[in-house]
């Protein structure tokens, strides 16, 4: 009974993880990480597959059916991004302003007045891009009205340079916002997720998560559904001996604060992925893992689409497909949301083949980060079981 009421008490591993994350993840050089290509399999399964209706789910509406998309032939080495000298691919994306190939280049933009209405009227755009880019299908912009940061994310997502992988941008972006995440000490949000264990998709959970970079530090409050409502863990890398705390609800909660090591087998039950993996930074890390890997293959289409949705947030979505089933890949489909604001992902699916030629891709991972906030200013105190906002005993 004791070990049942626990492992749903540490049920809390978030990623990103799979090519994201990705997505969710981990956030700190100091905690240990595990290859995407070694994690060990989960063994609890779970049967339901409700969703809730209060996750809108991203849906652009440019997206192609898999049996549309033209399979193709046999894995080759890319031309880009990994076979050759990266010296050379710098080179080449310094040439392309790191966006598009020279001959893409548009000028640079004309500084609006201070105070002026255009002034106040510009978006925000990521600090990555020394100008405003063309979106194929778009009409002509001027400078003075540049294009919206989704517009301008996804338009830099789906250039690559010349001879590079499709993948080399989103690799170059993940790269970027890990050094723009250096600025980022903490955060907060609630968790949607849901994972495909042993064959079966779990329903959603809602989690609410707290994290701090330096030293690395979770806390999760579960908040729905009912059968998880009121669990809580807490890790602190360097600290409780390498372990985290936890407690379960309803009756279990009797036993108290229990001490587990992160990925041991109890811990992990009904979970792919350990509380030690998870945060956007990790999944940012995976991100780049995973897309450095598969920029050595072909069979590999990359579609990046502005104006998707999150929960009413304008958001980038990242689409990779691989057609054919190869051992080298990890995944069939993989979706990363960019936050256009933030410039972050907070949202990471992961699909299998289709289990018959020319069904749907099978889901095997999705988290999502909601109501995102940054440097919270988040101390020790926040990570402690003696916090009387939370209900360790």
């Amino acid at each position: 009974m004791r070990r049942r009421g626990v492992s749903r008490a540490v049920a809390l591993a978030v990623v990103g993880g799979g090519l994201w994350g990705t997505s969710a993840l981990g956030d700190s050089s100091e905690t240990a990480k595990r290859s995407v290509y070694d994690r060990s399999p989960a063994t609890a399964s779970s049967e339901s597959t409700s969703e809730p209706g209060q996750l809108p789910l991203a849906n652009p509406a440019e997206q192609r059916p898999l049996s549309e998309q033209r399979p193709l032939g046999k894995p080759r080495r890319a031309r880009g991004y990994l076979s050759h000298d990266l010296a050379d691919a710098r080179k080449a994306a310094d040439r392309a302003g790191g966006l598009t190939s020279p001959s893409a280049r548009p000028a640079a933009a004309k500084k609006a007045p201070q105070g002026s209405a255009q002034a106040t009227k510009q978006q925000v755009t990521p600090a990555f891009f020394p100008a405003p880019i063309g979106v194929a299908g778009e009409s002509a912009r001027t400078a003075d009205a540049p294009l919206p940061a989704s517009h301008q994310i996804a338009a830099m997502l789906n250039s690559p340079a010349e001879g590079e992988h499709p993948l080399s941008p989103a690799v170059r972006w993940a790269k970027h916002c890990m050094q723009k995440m250096q600025a980022i000490q903490d955060y907060s949000a609630k968790m949607a997720k849901r994972e495909r264990i042993d064959g079966a998709l779990t329903e959603y959970e809602y989690l609410k998560v707290k994290v701090r970079h330096e030293p690395f530090s979770v806390y999760v409050g579960f908040i729905g559904p009912a059968k998880v409502k009121g669990q809580e863990a807490i890790y602190v890398n360097g600290r409780n001996d390498g372990k985290l705390l936890a407690h379960a609800n309803g009756m279990r909660k009797i036993f108290g604060t229990v001490s587990l090591k992160p990925d041991s087998m109890l811990a992990m039950t009904g979970n792919r992925y350990p509380i030690t993996e998870m945060g956007i930074r990790r999944l940012t890390e995976r991100l780049i893992e995973v897309g450095e890997h598969d920029a050595q293959f072909g069979e590999c289409e990359v579609k990046a689409f502005p104006n998707t949705k999150i929960n009413g947030r304008d958001c980038v979505c990242l689409r990779v497909v691989h057609p054919v089933r190869r051992r080298e890949f990890l995944f069939n489909m993989a979706k990363i949301y960019v936050d256009s604001e933030h410039n972050v992902p907070v949202r990471y699916e992961a699909y299998d083949w289709p289990d018959t030629p020319g069904g749907e891709p099978v889901l095997t991972e999705e988290y999502t980060y909601l109501e995102l906030k940054l440097n919270n200013g988040f101390t020790d105190r926040d990570f402690e079981v003696t916090n009387p906002e939370y209900q360790f005993r």
